[in-house]
């Protein structure tokens, strides 16, 4: 996904967010005093309101949380070809809107010309990457094979 469209998308659920937990924190009031009416009118419209909310919010969070699709290109800092040549590693670094940094490592295979992401991490130092044999990466003393394994830190527990 681009960076910019990942920015504005998280922008605007943080918006949502914030204006439904307003909203929500309204529909309770309303139906608080609505106890102590004699003509009680159910807050129809708020509660559609938080509900769809909740629900653009939670798509949000799902996507962030499952789909690999799902996360922002990055900016491209180093390439590593493999020792056959038939795949090349490419490290994406990311910033976001908040403080914390992300790398991303896909391997392109240069025949099909189709990219895969195998790592998705937040860096904690310098990322030490290199081929171990022609299908075998070795990141951060985590080996991986390229088309077996793949390492997410949010599907991690």
């Amino acid at each position: 996904m681009n960076n910019d469209l990942f920015h504005f998308l998280t922008i605007a659920v943080l918006m949502v967010l914030v204006l439904t937990v307003i909203l929500l924190i309204i529909l309770i009031s309303r139906l608080g005093i609505n106890l102590f009416k004699r003509d009680k009118i159910f807050p129809r419209r708020n509660l559609v309101v938080v509900v769809t909310g909740a629900i653009v919010v939670s798509f949000y969070a799902l996507n962030w949380q499952f789909n690999s699709s799902f996360l922002p290109e990055g900016y491209l800092n180093e390439r590593l070809t493999s020792p056959n040549g038939e795949y090349e590693v490419r490290i994406y670094h990311y910033s976001g809107l908040i403080d914390y940094k992300n790398v991303r490592v896909s391997i392109f295979d240069k025949d099909r010309e189709k990219s895969e992401t195998i790592y998705y991490n937040f860096v904690d130092g310098p990322l030490n990457v290199e081929w171990v044999d022609e299908e075998t990466l070795a990141i951060n003393n985590m080996v991986l094979t390229i088309h077996e394994d793949s390492y997410d830190f949010r599907k991690e527990n």
